[in-house]
């Protein structure tokens, strides 16, 4: 399976942004930042971000990006450790 990064914005308008949060949550998943997550899928950057599209609106900015080790990073000891092992 690849670790992919989810990467958005909050809505603008202060739409919910609930439906996608969940949307993530369905994958084994880590959360990065307020506005990012590590999901482990064996779907494609594209097919996930298709999926996530439809939940926001078309003002939110969103990236899904494949991650692969080596990577570099300072947060949570269990952040940390959900990336070395997926």
């Amino acid at each position: 399976m690849a670790v992919l990064i989810i990467i958005f914005d909050y809505s603008p308008t202060g739409a919910s942004h609930y439906p996608m949060i969940r949307a993530i949550k369905n994958y084994p998943w880590a959360k990065l930042t307020n506005t990012s997550y590590a999901i482990s899928t064996d779907l494609t950057p594209q097919a996930v971000f298709t999926q996530l599209r439809s939940l926001m609106e078309s003002s939110c900015n969103l990236y899904v990006i494949t991650s692969r080790k080596p990577f570099a990073g300072y947060g949570p000891e269990s952040v940390n450790e959900w990336m070395q092992q997926h």
